[in-house]
């Protein structure tokens, strides 16, 4: 099983409008699901923060560029605090991963909580947990993975005034159940930690990195994506793609 991760696209509703670092939203979408295809994945899961305006128009032109670029790559979204409106519910319900509807990508199973809480707060929902847990309980050694949008380890920088609230549920969960890692969006970079012996990986975003600093910054990396990869043998590798333009 080939999976690609993206994560916070911030699109505006017009596609000509840059912010951060002159980037163009829009365009460096573009360019991530170009690369995207080229790694040939077997599907595509966004993590959060689609929209950067809250525009119903930002989640159309999300729509289009998918339907431009993306293939028939199957592909499933979760929200992220910019997502915090009705656009999003109504918009990508139809491709929202939901925590009692796992997807099922190549025998492997792929797991997503609703983090979204107050302002650019998380929260782990402990009734989400325990659907996530019944899916698991019926294919216990599937493999299992799990998508959130807020970070759950403190990354010592200023988007710690921006995380997840509370970090002890799923701690605690993650040690009863066979998760091999969590993957999660929000910090605009790539970073690596644990939790509870699990795997938890953050990913760049696809259009303006952050500086992992005491005060807000913008990096100079390009805009990338994760890919992973979990063989029927087990082997599980997992690495950061920039694009070069």
């Amino acid at each position: 099983m080939k999976l690609i991760q993206i994560s916070d696209c911030h699109l505006f509703a017009s596609p000509e409008l840059s912010a951060y670092g002159d980037i163009n939203p829009a365009q460096s979408l573009t360019s991530v699901l170009i690369a995207a295809l080229e790694q040939q994945p077997d599907g595509l899961l966004f993590t959060g923060d689609i929209s950067g305006d809250d525009s119903g128009a930002s989640y159309q032109l999300f729509l289009s560029l998918l339907n431009r670029w993306g293939g028939e790559i199957p592909w499933r979204v979760i929200p992220g605090n910019h997502d915090n409106n009705s656009y999003f519910d109504e918009t990508l319900k139809t491709n929202w991963l939901q925590a009692d509807t796992p997807w099922v990508l190549n025998g492997k199973y792929i797991h997503g909580l609703d983090t979204r809480f107050e302002g650019t707060l998380g929260v782990i929902d402990e009734k989400q947990l325990a659907s996530v847990a019944s899916g698991i309980a019926r294919a216990w050694d599937a493999g299992h993975l799990l998508a959130i949008h807020h970070h759950p380890v403190a990354t010592g920088s200023w988007m710690d005034n921006h995380a997840l609230q509370n970090t002890e549920a799923l701690t605690r969960w993650l040690a009863k159940h066979p998760v091999k890692a969590v993957l999660h969006g929000h910090i605009h970079a790539e970073t690596q930690a644990q939790l509870s012996d699990t795997l938890v990986l953050g990913v760049p975003s696809s259009c303006w990195q952050w500086q992992l600093s005491a005060e807000f910054g913008v990096a100079s990396e390009k805009p990338g994506f994760r890919v992973i990869e979990w063989a029927d043998s087990g082997a599980f590798t997992s690495r950061i793609h920039r694009i070069t333009q």
